[in-house]
């Protein structure tokens, strides 16, 4: 899609998928945790074009770096417990902190 997100426009979940091409499966978990904010209308989602925006700028990817380099140093100072493969465990301070750092959390 070679279309320009506009700030003040509205897009269905479909779209959105198109202008970050993401899955399905993506966008549902970006909604449900709160990474992209919407709106239910219809029982369908729109969410608006800043929240896309939001994901794809520049400052959004230099937060998360930092956010990224923020928790490995936290790991490597403290022991981080597994639930399971791959999988690592953090408290909901750590993780609010990131969300927080990246612009997504309810500061």
């Amino acid at each position: 899609m070679s279309q320009e997100i506009k700030p003040d426009s509205v897009y269905t979940t479909e779209e959105a998928q198109d202008f970050l091409r993401i899955s399905n499966r993506t966008i549902k978990r970006y909604l449900k945790s709160g990474i992209i904010r919407a709106n239910k209308v219809g029982g369908r989602y729109r969410i608006l074009g800043r929240e896309l925006l939001k994901l794809v700028s520049p400052e959004t990817e230099e937060k998360a770096v930092k956010a990224y380099q923020k928790i490995k140093q936290k790991t490597k100072k403290k022991r981080v417990t597994y639930n399971g493969p791959g999988k690592q465990a953090f408290n909901k301070a750590e993780v609010e902190d990131v969300f927080n750092d990246l612009g997504l959390g309810d500061e």
